[in-house]
């Protein structure tokens, strides 16, 4: 997984060197550790806490959905392990896109993963305030994350269309 900044979208990449430019002005040091995503790393994570079964009903709805790519990107990185890290199968994040970043708080030279941690919440305010979607501000929290905007990937394309666009983009 990219940690540069670089490999974001540049509209988005702008927004968040504002985020952070105006985090550090409140003195609170945000570190970006997950900016764009691969497919394989997306399904590697997805697949890290799930069961067989469910890894099994999920490229089986993929491929009656014609989505045959997107199932074998879950296939191909074979069994996982490790505890839950995201909800998104291959293509649904917007880190797949160039449009989401992970950011951890630095408290005197040491990495805060505490969501309580009032760097958070500034984090969250600056995000909203340039536009930004803040995943602090959601039912379930997910601090670290800011994305574009609020909307999924499926609230704008569907699933085929997804499937095709990142089968098209492999060659």
């Amino acid at each position: 997984m990219s940690k540069n900044l670089q490999d974001l979208q540049p509209d988005f990449k702008n927004k968040v060197i504002s985020v952070l430019k105006r985090c550090a002005n409140d003195k609170i040091t945000m570190i970006p550790y997950c900016t764009f995503r691969t497919l394989e790393e997306q399904a590697r994570l997805w697949r890290q806490s799930r069961t067989t079964s469910e890894i099994d009903k999920k490229t089986k709805f993929l491929r009656e959905n014609n989505c045959k790519y997107l199932a074998h990107i879950i296939d191909k990185v074979g069994p996982q392990n490790g505890r839950w890290a995201t909800n998104a199968i291959p293509g649904l994040s917007w880190h797949n896109w160039g449009y989401a970043v992970d950011c951890y708080a630095e408290i005197e030279g040491i990495a805060c993963w505490d969501a309580n941690n009032n760097a958070y919440n500034v984090y969250a305010k600056h995000a909203r305030s340039v536009g930004l979607e803040a995943g602090h501000l959601w039912k379930h929290k997910d601090s670290v994350h800011i994305q574009m905007n609020d909307k999924s990937i499926t609230d704008m394309y569907t699933l085929k269309e997804v499937n095709d666009y990142f089968e098209n983009m492999q060659g």
